[in-house]
This record gives C-alpha cells, sequence and structure tokens, in this order.
C-alpha cells in the first residue's frame, strides 16, 4: 500500500560528477535507459533515433558544431556559446543509446 503524490513546480538538486569520466559514464547510461525505454515502447523515439546507425553518424557529425551552438529540445532555441562538456555528454549518451539498441532486438520481436 503505497500512495504515489505528484509535488508540481517540484525542484530537486544532486550534485554533480566529479570527474570527467563520471560524467561521461552517468550520461553514456542515461543513453542506455533512453534506449530501454524505446524498446518497450517504439514511439519514444525521435528523428534518426529509428535508425540507430545513422543517428550515430548524426550526431558524430554534430559534435563539433554542438561545441559552439547549443540546442536543447527543452529550450528549442540554439544558443551561441563554448559547451565542451555538454557536446561531450550528449556525445555520450547518443554512444550509449545506440550501443544499447543494436545490443538488444527491436520491440515485438519476442524477446
Amino acid at each position: 500500500g503505497y500512495r504515489l503524490v505528484l509535488a508540481p513546480d517540484c525542484w530537486t538538486w544532486h550534485p554533480a560528477p566529479a570527474t570527467l569520466s563520471d560524467l561521461l559514464r552517468k550520461q553514456y547510461l542515461y543513453g542506455v535507459g533512453h534506449a530501454q525505454e524505446v524498446e518497450l515502447d517504439p514511439q519514444r523515439a525521435i528523428g534518426l533515433q529509428r535508425h540507430p546507425l545513422l543517428y550515430l553518424l548524426a550526431r558524430t557529425a554534430y559534435l563539433f558544431p554542438n561545441l559552439v551552438l547549443a540546442y536543447s529540445y527543452a529550450d528549442p532555441h540554439p544558443r551561441i556559446g563554448f559547451w565542451p562538456l555538454r557536446a561531450l555528454a550528449s556525445y555520450a549518451s547518443a554512444v550509449g543509446y545506440v550501443v544499447e539498441r543494436r545490443r538488444t532486438p527491436a520491440a515485438g520481436s519476442g524477446r
């Protein structure tokens, strides 16, 4: 008997990873989690995410522009700046997503 309570407009804080490798591992695992989510519900894949190898190719091509041009689905207005950690973390998420999608069978395949 647990009860789920939703708290609108609630914020949480957690410390950032202490090292670059910890940050990249965390983002990689976010990508793995997203791939598992897509495996259960393929409609969660956005654009090229439906084609993992093409998605990785596109994300690889976008890695260097992403150093100076930030974009987020949450804030769809590109911003100019210098964000090397954001670029690497975003790429690590993409790699985790693609590795997990290649590792697991497609949804509905009887797994």
